[in-house]
């Protein structure tokens, strides 16, 4: 017993003088090496997990530009990581916390996120078509000008989001948290926003055609020259919004909520003849 305290004593001042490297965290790798070994595994067929090959804690990493189309990201930390002009198609990230991370112009279309942190993440121009975020918080994040056709959102937190100028056509935003978030000349073409929770949002000349806002809550959100035509805003409490030059064509109004016969009437009236 006593010999294995020695050499630990020994190893703990050998390494005092320089700056106990002993216990000094492992060097990222850098972008060479994270390219070589994403070549290797390709060329095995093997899978490429970051983890199990560089270890669990990764904040910082630089994966600029790297070609990493289905790697493995499964319980890791990669705060303020660097993911911008990279390609990680079809990925699959679960339990990883990436707060601050960057995916400007990146590729991650139909890649999975599960269980990911993304708060004041930025995924400007990034392209996220068919991606999925299940139980995913968003809050903060940016994703404008970016391509989300296609995405599902489920059970996960996006307050304060900016999506201005954003593709959003045929997204799955249903039962989320959208409170406070900017969709200003965004296009939501087929989006699905039932039951979600638009508080106090913008909706700045959005393109909101065919879009379904069944019951979602418009609490102080804003609505102006946006394109609501044949869109589904039934059930929706528009007084409680401010909703001032839109076009509503054969928009879907009845019923609304707290609204009383003549007011529907004025709606249904105006949207049937415009």
């Amino acid at each position: 017993m006593f010999r294995y305290f020695y050499i630990i004593a020994f190893l703990f001042i050998n390494n005092a003088h320089a700056g106990f490297d002993f216990f000094k965290k492992p060097d990222l790798p850098t972008v060479l090496n994270l390219e070589n070994y994403i070549i290797y595994s390709k060329n095995n067929a093997k899978p490429i997990d970051l983890v199990k090959q560089y270890g669990e804690n990764l904040d910082g990493l630089n994966m600029g530009k790297v070609y990493a189309r289905q790697i493995v990201v499964e319980s890791a930390s990669l705060k303020e990581s660097n993911f911008d002009l990279t390609n990680i198609e079809q990925g699959y990230f679960q339990d990883v916390k990436m707060r601050g991370a960057t995916f400007k112009a990146a590729d991650a279309s139909s890649a999975i996120f599960i269980g990911v942190d993304f708060r004041d993440a930025d995924f400007g121009l990034a392209d996220l078509s068919f991606a999925s975020f299940v139980n995913c918080n968003l809050n903060n994040a940016k994703f404008s000008g970016a391509n989300l056709t296609s995405a599902v959102f489920f059970n996960s937190t996006l307050s304060g989001v900016q999506f201005d100028g954003a593709n959003l056509e045929n997204v799955k935003l249903a039962g989320n948290d959208l409170s406070l978030s900017n969709f200003n000349n965004a296009k939501l073409i087929k989006a699905n926003l039932v039951n979600a929770n638009l508080e106090r949002s913008t909706f700045k000349r959005a393109n909101l055609f065919m879009a379904k806002l069944n019951n979602a809550n418009v609490k102080d959100a804003e609505f102006y020259e946006c394109d609501l035509t044949r869109a589904d805003i039934r059930g929706i409490r528009i007084k409680e919004a401010k909703f001032s030059d839109n076009k509503l064509t054969r928009t879907k109004t009845y019923p609304l909520k707290n609204v009383d016969y003549e007011y529907q009437k004025v709606i249904e009236d105006y949207t049937y003849n415009n």
